[in-house]
């Protein structure tokens, strides 16, 4: 409450910069879990209601790293940096891969 009577209620709510580690995660990638994480998960094609951090995570870790090369894809074109370009495919379609044998063994050690 003095903090919110010293600085104002809106103020007071904001985190005030803190000592110690400075943050690992970038602001594009911090954006990326805070926007599915304040939606449905209807929203995102998902039966469920409510977020669960086991649902939300799965999300992140099967959509975030593909998003990243995709995005990077729109600005390496073929036409512009061929080399680049290979080189982010390559480790779009490794990512893809990984995924897919993580998503096997899930559904394979279900059954």
């Amino acid at each position: 409450m003095r903090r919110a009577e010293k600085l104002g209620v809106i103020v007071a709510l904001d985190d005030s910069p803190r000592r110690g580690r400075e943050r690992d995660i970038t602001e594009e990638a911090r954006t990326f879990v805070v926007d599915p994480a304040c939606r449905k998960p209807k929203e995102l094609g998902y039966p469920h209601e409510l977020w669960t951090t086991r649902l939300l995570t799965r999300h992140i870790r099967e959509h975030g790293p593909t998003a990243a090369y995709r995005d990077a894809l729109k600005e390496r074109t073929r036409e512009r940096v061929p080399f680049e370009w290979a080189m982010t495919q390559n480790d779009l379609g490794l990512t893809l891969c990984r995924l897919a044998s993580q998503w096997d063994f899930v559904t394979t050690s279900k059954r």
